[in-house]
């Protein structure tokens, strides 16, 4: 996993890193920017992070079936990352192919 990690870095810094003077989301400048969309949208960007994001996924032990697809803290939705917590003010948006309603979080785990 370590060299994934290192291929995705180079590819970040090489698709999604900019320098320059920017203007960011919060008004703030900066003389540098990632725009990691770029990344993203590349072939083997997508295949790094999709392989990436599933190994840190496998450690929350969720249950066969079942995506965690996005949180939503206080209006702002967070794709998980295998970095993220689960807070308890926090709903989640679950992919299932289960045929049931799951109401609360913790029946999506082992």
């Amino acid at each position: 996993m370590l060299e994934l990690k290192r291929r995705l870095a180079r590819l970040l810094v090489e698709k999604s890193y900019r320098e320059g003077d920017f203007v960011l989301a919060s008004g703030r400048r900066s003389d540098y920017y990632f725009d990691c969309r770029v990344t993203a949208l590349h072939a083997e960007g997508a295949w790094l992070i999709g392989t990436l994001f599933n190994d840190m996924l496998k450690e929350l032990k969720i249950k066969p079936g079942i995506l965690l697809a996005c949180i939503n803290r206080r209006g702002r939705i967070i794709i998980p990352n295998g970095n993220d917590v689960l807070r308890q003010e926090d709903s989640v948006m679950v992919v299932t192919t289960a045929d049931r309603l799951y109401s609360n979080l913790n029946e999506i785990f082992e």
